[in-house]
């Protein structure tokens, strides 16, 4: 299937060319941050930290005189801090009960389906992922299509997307996007399999979603690739581009935004390469090389270290060492110069021998400088996950009712949309349960509000404290009403329905009264004490009498 010429005019592909895409400036400026996130930067070095040419082992070995700079050497020893710094920060804003609870005020059943779509695409999952590849590289693209029925989020590297156009109502929400990325694929050439790169493509726009066959990197580097290769459409009709990018730390003049290790990388490197200094060092003390004191050219021509090898030295002989301040003195400047990167970072980590936290705002207080860049990433990734919740209800409620339409070949020519029903249990006045499945309604309002929760929640003795001090404060009276108490105690026993468990609590507390009442009257239990009591004096009075008598 060809592209709709009149659909690529509003867009020019004709003067996209993807190999500039694929290979041009800002995707290599990405992949080198990137590459420091998941701690592959020293990949495509030449060097081990020895010197020598990697792969080739022995037979490799500089020869004397020749030098390789440490820059060059792939570091032995990692201090992975860049995923640290990155990783740290996703598990402040989206870690354990962290995830914002969406509302829809007004509108339950629009909120009941709001939630139930994030289950169903699985979002809070993928903003994990979309949050880990934004901090790395600055910028994330996430897309939204209904597969087989069902919401699909999925997340894209901002080094592979480029957006063609901006609407220019909102801030940044694309019109059209493209991702495009070089991959390899093996092939029959010559009667034999080799491998050749190959481009993927994708396009987003307001109307339909486009993707390419594999387009060899050749044709790439034209500006016909989107008229010459076959690709597959799909008119989504959302009126919508379903393609959405977020800035991890906003910049107003650039397409991507800060990640959470820029302008660091270098000092990174100086880190590593203090680290693999000092633990090379302190390795090769216990293998020390011996020193041969007599003429150099006694010498077999390759400098070799550690046991069973020997420097010749007119003189004498003796075993080098390396001072045990020396280790000790690169690894105290290593850990100030990663003290430095995590506080221009913002990044706390707690020193593990200041002992326990003792509540909530102790913590609040420790982590300050971090929770301050974590609010401004709220606002970044929670505007995002407002927004695509908020489309894919509109987009439930634009193709809900619309059957799956198919080509000429048998090919979906629209997205569609199958919902899982509604479970409903209703109780009757005799106890007995009800069960109905009936089609989830989908409401109609769609302002959504996300509610993020503290990102350290109070400590038992600080709940108990606020609860004596307030109640002190209103002369004894409750504070807190049955469904805040059950709340508390559900995140420490497991309990998922509140209300269940409320309702459960109030009929026990009936069913107590009922059975007080029956076993002692309509006086209530107050006043079968006081008669038990009564019977009680009256035969402790005749017993009394029975022994004056006797």
């Amino acid at each position: 299937m060809t592209i709709d010429r009149e659909l690529t005019d509003t867009i020019d592909l004709g003067s996209v060319s993807l190999k500039e895409l694929v290979a041009g400036a800002r995707t290599r400026e990405l992949d080198r941050l990137e590459m420091f996130y998941r701690a592959k930067q020293y990949d495509s070095y030449r060097y081990d930290w020895d010197g020598n040419v990697m792969g080739y082992g022995g037979a490799a070995d500089i020869e004397p005189g020749w030098y390789v700079p440490l820059k060059r050497r792939k570091p032995s020893a990692k201090v992975h801090l860049a995923g640290s710094i990155v990783q740290r920060f996703t598990a402040m804003l989206f870690g354990r009960d962290r995830w914002p609870e969406v509302h829809v005020n007004g509108d339950r059943d629009a909120e009941e389906l709001a939630k139930e779509l994030q289950r169903v695409s699985a979002l809070p999952t993928k903003m994990i992922e979309a949050r880990n590849l934004g901090g790395a590289c600055g910028s994330v693209g996430l897309s939204f299509a209904f597969v087989g029925g069902q919401p699909r989020v999925q997340i894209h590297n901002a080094k592979h997307c480029t957006v063609l156009k901006w609407n220019p109502t909102e801030d940044l929400r694309p019109l059209s996007a493209i991702e495009a990325y070089v991959y390899k694929k093996t092939v029959v050439m010559d009667g034999k399999f080799k491998e050749k790169d190959f481009v993927y493509a994708r396009l987003w726009t307001d109307t339909y979603e486009q993707v390419w066959e594999p387009i060899p990197m050749e044709i790439a580097a034209t500006r016909y690739w989107h008229d010459v290769i076959p690709s597959k459409t799909i008119e989504h009709g959302l009126g919508f581009c379903p393609f959405y990018w977020i800035q991890n730390i906003p910049d107003s003049y650039n397409v991507d935004g800060e990640s959470d290790f820029a302008g660091t990388l270098d000092e990174m490197d100086e880190i590593n390469q203090l680290f693999s200094s000092a633990f090379k060092g302190t390795k090769c003390n216990v293998d020390p090389t011996v020193v041969i004191r007599e003429d150099p050219a006694l010498n077999t021509g390759v400098v070799r270290k550690g046991a069973g090898n020997a420097i010749f030295s007119r003189g004498g002989a003796e075993y080098l060492t390396l001072p045990g301040d020396a280790s000790s003195g690169a690894l105290a400047i290593m850990r100030e110069a990663v003290m430095g990167v995590l506080e221009r970072c913002q990044c706390v980590i707690l020193d593990p021998d200041a002992g326990a936290v003792a509540s909530g705002e102790s913590q609040k207080i420790r982590y300050m400088p971090m929770l301050a860049k974590c609010d401004l990433l709220r606002e970044q990734y929670g505007k995002a996950i407002a927004l695509i919740t908020r489309d894919m209800m509109r987009a439930v409620r634009a193709i809900a009712n619309k059957p799956p339409a198919l080509t000429e070949d048998g090919e979906l020519s629209q997205q569609y949309v199958e919902l899982e029903p509604k479970i409903i249990v209703e109780t009757a006045d005799d106890g007995t349960e009800t069960v109905r499945i009936v089609p989830r309604p989908l409401g109609s309002l769609d302002i959504i509000e996300l509610n993020w929760g503290p990102y350290f929640p109070a400590t038992w003795s600080d709940i108990q404290q606020a609860i004596i001090a307030a109640g002190a404060a209103i002369g004894g009276k409750p504070v807190a009403s049955l469904e805040t108490v059950v709340k508390l105690i559900a995140s420490m026993t497991g309990v998922r329905d509140v209300d269940a468990e409320v309702r459960k609590i109030e009929e026990d507390a009936e069913v107590a009264v009922d059975r007080a009442t029956r076993a002692f009257g309509a006086g209530g239990p107050e006043e079968a004490k006081a008669a038990i009591d009564a019977e009680k004096g009256e035969e402790v009075e005749e017993k009394e009498e029975t022994v004056e008598e006797a």
